[in-house]
């Protein structure tokens, strides 16, 4: 089976290039066929990822970057039944793999690579946006969004200082957002104070922040987490909180679980696994089975 490495270079200021070398030193070592292919612009991974998956053979996908080029991979499978997903991270955040222990351990690389050879995976769940989008991690309405849109504002940072100035001038002074959403076939809610939403599988977003901590990659259900509005004198205890991990004891924060949610949002801008979007205000979002073969 053949295994294709797609690259982001551009991913955590440049910083990927260590993580590459190491990757075909062990496959040079081991003797193993591999192939290259380095992206150059937004979007070019999901354009390599299409052409490689027309051909209905097995072959195995690994994705070298962040949560954006995990994202872009996704969307550019052409050909599921065919086509095992495995992914080495070298971003920035890489909030979609911090749902797995193995890369948690100090040795994560040969492990995850030593899984690649073998082929060891199981299925896990994507979500799909208006039947268009695909995402593996996550979609966010309201502050997490607003972030990313202040962020592709900022001009003269590396990334990581443009996410916090964008996420520290957010927090402090946040938005509040309105929204309606129907779960499943209950009725209709409107929600005139809500800070975020996010909807998915994982656990984390906004770079490592536990903000959907009910979520499961794989048990067919899209999880919901909601932080709606407090008092403004309450900010700073709130963002503690966020910031250590507990969400949950939050008086403003619920969360469920479902198969679809219909939200209207009172803006166009939402994102999908940190990649910012604006061509709709009205977003369907679903769990995908049984469909995403990932090696891990």
């Amino acid at each position: 089976m053949k295994i294709h490495v797609i690259f982001n270079p551009a991913s955590n200021n440049f910083k990927s290039y260590k993580t590459l070398d190491l990757i075909t030193h062990y496959f040079d070592e081991k003797k193993i066929d591999y192939f290259v292919h380095t992206t150059q612009y937004k979007n070019h991974a999901k354009t390599i990822v299409s052409q490689l998956t027309q051909d209905k053979v097995d072959k195995k996908i690994i994705c070298v970057g962040g949560d954006g080029t995990i994202h872009e991979c996704l969307n550019g499978i052409q050909d599921f039944e065919h086509t095992y997903f495995g992914i080495v991270p070298a971003g920035s955040g890489n909030d979609f793999v911090g749902n797995f222990e193995i890369y948690k351990s100090k040795d994560y690389l040969s492990k995850i690579l030593d899984k690649i050879v073998e082929n060891n995976w199981s299925y896990v769940d994507y979500y799909t946006v208006n039947d268009k989008v695909r995402a593996i991690n996550c979609i966010g309405f309201g502050i997490d969004a607003n972030i990313l849109k202040t962020y592709s504002k900022l001009k003269l940072f590396s990334q990581k200082v443009k996410y916090k100035i964008a996420t520290i001038s957010n927090s402090l002074f946040f938005k509040i957002y309105k929204c309606s959403y129907q779960i499943d076939d209950q009725p209709v809610v409107q929600n005139d104070g809500v800070i975020l939403i996010i909807m998915g599988g994982g656990k984390r977003a906004g770079s490592g922040l536990l903000l959907n901590p009910d979520s499961v990659i794989d048990d067919g259900f899209l999880s919901v987490s909601i932080i709606n509005k407090i008092n403004r004198l309450q900010t700073i205890p709130m963002l503690t909180k966020v910031i250590k991990n507990k969400l949950q004891s939050l008086k403003t924060w619920e969360s469920f679980k479902c198969k679809q949610i219909k939200i209207t949002m009172d803006r166009k801008l939402y994102e999908c696994d940190g990649e910012m979007y604006e061509d709709t205000n009205e977003l369907v979002i679903k769990p995908i089975t049984k469909e995403l073969k990932l090696i891990h």
